[in-house]
């Protein structure tokens, strides 16, 4: 009689639904927005028609808090193309790296905007396993060593 009570197919079903509960929770996407400040480090021209800058930075930035930020990249002067990588370092150590790409404008005689996307690749410490993407809009004084800049960016974190 217990046998007829219960089908095959309904206790496979109940085992799927009770091992779905004990998975691991799924990735969180929340909003991510940050501030910071910066200096131009290093410019040189691999080539003539590519420009290479170096910079570093401090800034304020959600679920990361206080941190500092180094990074380069590449600036295709016919087109204004740009492409880099960044490093953050949070104040306990963690850190989160990844690559930016977009577009570098002179807007006003030695001042240039940047409008580029950033995608968080790779983190470490409290910051493992976090990837994300946002829009960066950045101004930057001129174009040598010690030029500086300031930039916002608006976007997310996918948390594991």
């Amino acid at each position: 009689m217990f046998r007829s009570m219960f089908r095959p197919g309904s206790v496979l079903l109940a085992l799927v639904a009770g091992l779905s509960l004990v998975s691991p929770a799924a990735a969180q996407t929340v909003p991510y927005r940050e501030k910071a400040v910066g200096t131009i480090e290093a410019l040189s021209f691999p080539d003539a028609g590519t420009a290479k800058q170096d910079w570093s930075g401090v800034g304020h930035a959600t679920h990361m808090g206080h941190y500092t930020q180094t990074g380069s990249h590449d600036i295709d002067l016919a087109t204004g193309a740009v492409n880099g990588t960044f490093t953050s370092t949070a104040a306990d150590g963690s850190t989160i790296s990844g690559t930016y790409e977009g577009t570098v404008t002179e807007i006003q005689p030695g001042v240039f905007l940047f409008e580029v996307t950033a995608q968080w690749l790779t983190g470490t410490g409290r910051l493992e396993g976090v990837t994300g993407q946002a829009d960066v809009v950045a101004v930057v004084l001129g174009i040598g060593p010690g030029s500086t800049f300031n930039y916002t960016d608006d976007g997310f974190w996918n948390l594991p």
